[in-house]
């Protein structure tokens, strides 16, 4: 009796994937006619490069199934907007779930329910709004998506506005995100996860000799009020703030103290 062979059929081996960096100028360089390429650090986004095209688009997997939505001929910057609110739509969400706040959203809700001084709740509205005002109305789950966006804009804000700047924006963003992240844990852990905190280099210099000499002569030319409220600045080191909070029952004049009801962060 013949013995009867099976024929057991291999899966086809698995293209491997081209990847592109996330810039604007490695997109250019991709040679037309090469066909797919995945742009990392931006999930399922996919430029196709044709004859005399290069044209993006989305391709995530959704409960179970391949999904695929054509974004166009657009500039990376906007290619990486247009797949992040295409994820957004597409991502299920549980029954009876509510929607994740935009960055106004949560900050907004940051400042209202956490106990800040109202100088740091300033100071965090002022941050987001200068350095990030166009991410404002851009939901924290579509964000958190981009890590490589932020990335590139702490190290953008750190080149143009100093590291102290950056560093200050990437900790109120990541405070934020992690504050919305309590309410609505669904969401994605803060993109600045990717980020490293610019280093801040401690002030390592004092004013010299003919540094104080120059002050005391100018000051000579104020009147009593800001030469003593520079002089206290000069003798203490003390903030603006804590010394534009003083009082005269603050001064014991015979035994030269001052004390500073107001320190940083407006405490007592």
């Amino acid at each position: 009796m013949a013995e009867t062979q099976k024929v057991v059929r291999m899966p086809a081996a698995r293209k491997a994937e081209r990847t592109v960096p996330a810039k604007q100028a490695a997109i250019d360089s991709l040679p037309y006619r090469s066909g797919d390429w995945v742009v990392q650090g931006v999930p399922g986004l996919v430029v196709r490069c044709g004859a005399r095209t290069k044209v993006f688009r989305v391709v995530r997997r959704i409960g179970g199934r391949q999904v695929k939505r054509v974004l166009g001929e657009l500039s990376l910057a906007e290619a990486r907007r247009a797949a992040m609110q295409v994820w957004r739509d597409l991502k299920p969400k549980p029954a009876g779930a509510a929607p994740n706040p935009t960055l106004r959203e949560g900050l907004e809700s940051y400042l209202r329910e956490k106990e800040l001084a109202p100088r740091t709740a300033e100071d965090y509205r002022y941050t987001l709004e200068k350095y990030m005002p166009d991410l404002l109305d851009r939901r924290l789950e579509v964000l958190a998506l981009d890590r490589a966006g932020m990335r590139a804009r702490i190290a953008a804000l750190a080149k143009q506005h100093g590291a102290a700047t950056a560093a200050l924006t990437l900790r109120v963003y990541r405070a934020v995100h992690n504050w919305a992240r309590k309410i609505h844990p669904d969401l994605a852990e803060s993109p600045t996860t990717a980020c490293v905190t610019p280093r801040v280099r401690p002030r390592d210099w004092a004013l010299s000799d003919e540094d104080l000499r120059r002050m005391g002569e100018a000051m000579r030319h104020l009147s009593p009020v800001k030469r003593a409220w520079w002089l206290t600045v000069l003798l203490t080191g003390a903030r603006a703030g804590s010394i534009t909070s003083l009082k005269w029952e603050d001064i014991d004049l015979e035994k030269k103290v001052v004390r500073f009801r107001v320190v940083k962060g407006d405490r007592p």
